[in-house]
């Protein structure tokens, strides 16, 4: 089990307990016209019960209110709506939410330790054209050069 999957079950959470309740085998939605299906396993069980313990330890009013919003199927961006939370506190909540998720089984076994080790730490950077205008790629050239460069006036480097 990734960190990528446990995002994926939180995201269609709603959609995964309807067919829960209905004893079917997977979970099936459409997203753009495609159809895709989620089984329903006992790692699928494990995160719900997860989720509903964190609910119940967690004793923030915003906390537990956007939990019951991530379960009743809202987007992100109704959430920050309705809560008074900005963007950037809003996306770190919820990267802390998965996480929580994630260490709770890593804890309970269910993850290997090969898929822990084969997490990425970060993102790479890639300055191809592809799919991006030259205005843009050469903005973000410059914008690492720029930080470089700031970097090294900064006197830090300096050699006495």
């Amino acid at each position: 089990m990734t960190r990528g999957y446990i995002e994926e079950v939180v995201k269609r959470y709603r959609q995964i307990k309807k067919a829960m309740r209905e004893r079917k085998e997977a979970a099936v939605f459409y997203v753009g016209g495609r159809k895709f299906e989620i089984p329903i396993t006992c790692e699928v069980k494990a995160i719900f019960e997860i989720i509903e313990e964190i609910q119940a330890y967690e004793n923030t009013e915003c906390m537990i209110s956007m939990i019951k919003r991530w379960n009743q199927g809202s987007s992100d961006k109704s959430i920050m709506n309705d809560k008074p939370i900005s963007r950037n506190a809003y996306y770190d909540r919820k990267e802390k939410f998965i996480n929580k998720i994630f260490d709770c089984c890593i804890y309970r076994g269910y993850v290997k330790y090969e898929e822990i080790m084969e997490e990425k730490i970060g993102k790479e950077q890639d300055y191809s054209n592809e799919g991006r205008s030259k205005e843009r790629t050469r903005k973000l050239a410059l914008s690492d050069s720029v930080a470089y460069r700031a970097i090294g006036r900064s006197g830090r480097d300096k050699v006495k």
